[in-house]
């Protein structure tokens, strides 16, 4: 069924992004914002699905798509949950969802609009989740990173990709082997500074995140640290040994 959707998902929107309207909306974005590109060579188009509500699931989405490319990017754990909680607290104030942990340590996130079930801990609330699930998704995501079925598998700090953009995006493009009709338009890409759209307010997406917590809430996240030193050194240690 997941295998379905997804080649349907891909599908719809190839054909839908064919459109006179959808190619208007990429020049403006191109020519006014420095966004992407207007048009695209269809017939060797790449889909692309960005989810981080996949990080467990690597092993069973390349065993569904092996000849696709897995591009992991690992954000530190600072900068990330000061955007998550960002989200989250969008997201409560629309409809009062709430963001909980499972008890597996297999599991993403799960989220209701009633009570968190018992013995439950949620955000809005405990703040302490996010860097918590922060760990146990880059962990589980790494683990699997060497081991899941993907044509290409190619991992990304994105610390590096803002601070050096034109290097690392020109390393990401040399990575996916792309037809050699396409490389000056890679380099111009690569070379063009991008406009970071990000989840929260404007501002540095390195340094920001100092201002957006509150003391309790870097503590919180250093305690998280403290006592999964082992799992963080981890991720720490993959991502010097394993990074594009």
């Amino acid at each position: 069924m997941y295998t379905y959707q997804m080649a349907r998902y891909f599908a719809d929107f190839i054909s839908q992004s064919q459109s006179l309207k959808r190619k208007a909306m990429r020049r403006y974005l191109k020519y006014y914002h420095g966004l992407g590109r207007a048009s695209y060579d269809w017939s060797h188009i790449v889909p692309v699905n960005k989810s981080p509500h996949l990080m467990n699931k690597l092993g069973y989405v390349g065993a569904l798509f092996p000849k696709s490319t897995l591009i992991v990017i690992v954000r530190d754990i600072y900068s990330h949950s000061a955007s998550m909680k960002f989200h989250f607290d969008k997201l409560h104030h629309q409809d009062g969802r709430t963001y909980f942990m499972e008890p597996s340590l297999e599991s993403c996130y799960s989220q209701t609009t009633t009570e968190v079930p018992l013995n439950g801990i949620g955000y809005p609330g405990d703040f302490s989740i996010i860097p918590q699930m922060w760990m146990r998704m880059n962990k589980l995501a790494l683990k699997e990173f060497e081991t899941a079925k993907f044509e290409r598998k190619i991992l990304v700090s994105y610390e590096e990709l803002v601070t050096n953009q034109q290097v690392v995006l020109s390393k990401l493009f040399t990575a996916l082997d792309l037809r050699d009709i396409h490389s000056g338009v890679a380099e111009d890409i690569a070379k063009q500074v991008t406009i970071l759209v990000n989840t929260t307010t404007k501002g540095d997406p390195l340094k920001k995140w100092k201002k957006q917590l509150s003391p309790a809430e870097i503590e919180a996240i250093d305690s998280v640290l403290l006592h999964q030193k082992e799992d963080y050194q981890f991720v720490q240690d993959f991502i010097q040994t394993h990074q594009l």
